[in-house]
């Protein structure tokens, strides 16, 4: 190939990685759309998804009584570190928590989200009062 068809064909490339890049876009609409907020509902479900697992770990007994068999191995840490480590969770929890706009819930969720909260306070209450 000589020279001057190289240069021929250089100042057309970035045309076409325009083109393949629009293509790709197109094909994934993920892509071509950006990135929106999760709604309520779904940092709510987030939440106690990430709550239950925490919860199973910190009481393998617990989880074994659930039916989780991920920390048959394990027994409770009562350890005060460990119960601090917990309760600090548990602070996180509700402050994620206090972040979602319950008014934007259905009733039902909503419900969930006053349950939640009541659980999560009771239990640092009870660290707290070192119950």
């Amino acid at each position: 190939m000589s020279r001057s068809a190289t240069n021929d064909q250089c100042p057309r490339l970035p045309s076409a990685l325009a083109a393949l890049a629009a293509a790709l876009l197109m094909q994934d609409p993920a892509l071509s759309q950006p990135q929106q907020q999760p709604t309520a509902r779904e940092q709510l479900q987030a939440l106690f998804a990430e709550s239950w697992a925490v919860d199973l770990k910190f009481d393998p007994l617990f989880a074994t009584h659930c039916g989780v068999h991920d920390y048959n191995h394990l027994l409770p840490n009562v350890l005060p570190e460990a119960e601090a480590a917990y309760a600090a969770r548990n602070r996180q929890f509700l402050q994620r928590l206090a972040a979602i706009d319950r008014s934007r819930l259905a009733p039902q969720e909503q419900i969930s989200y006053d349950v939640f909260r009541r659980l999560k306070q009771d239990a640092l209450a009870e660290f707290e009062l070192g119950a």
